[in-house]
């Protein structure tokens, strides 16, 4: 086995593309830490 692959962080992403929001949410498979995040779907301002 590679040296670097065994100690390479390992993470699990999820998404979920809805209506309104986006939810992304990203876990540290080594400590269980987990961020979540919710942001719009469709920009302020589309024309952008």
């Amino acid at each position: 086995m590679n040296s670097t692959a065994a100690t390479a962080p390992r993470f699990e992403v999820g998404v979920d593309i809805g209506g309104t929001f986006t939810d992304v949410v990203c876990r540290d498979c080594d400590s269980g830490a987990m961020r979540l995040v919710k942001i719009p779907t469709t920009r302020a301002n589309p024309s952008a």
